[in-house]
């Protein structure tokens, strides 16, 4: 990788979701999710982190490709100054369809 510094970032994004994964096995479905504040204030906390990371990356490192990188840092920036605005629908769609994708793509831009 032409960056080494910006694996510090891409290890945060991995550690957000393996903490991301840890909590989700707490609940089996989105009601569960949704009526479990702890999981849902923890899960919220590791998203923040995901999309520090992605804004990150984005500015620093512009030549590193994450698909939805826009998306990543829109929803950390809902979740800071909208709290209120959250769709938890949406949170829980992120983190059941398409945190395996982010995850991917994380591990192989390390490993590259």
């Amino acid at each position: 990788m032409q960056h080494d510094n910006v694996k510090k970032y891409l290890f945060d994004i991995l550690d957000a979701i393996a903490a991301i994964e840890t909590a989700k096995k707490q609940v089996n479905s989105y009601q569960e999710f949704y009526l479990n504040r702890i999981i849902r204030s923890a899960i919220e906390r590791e998203l923040i982190t995901i999309g520090e990371a992605a804004t990150i990356i984005r500015k620093k490192f512009p030549d590193i490709f994450i698909s939805n990188i826009r998306e990543i840092a829109a929803t950390r920036n809902i979740i800071v100054h909208d709290y209120d605005g959250v769709n938890y629908k949406v949170v829980w769609s992120i983190i059941d369809k398409h945190l395996l994708t982010l995850k991917e793509e994380v591990t192989i831009l390390i490993n590259h």
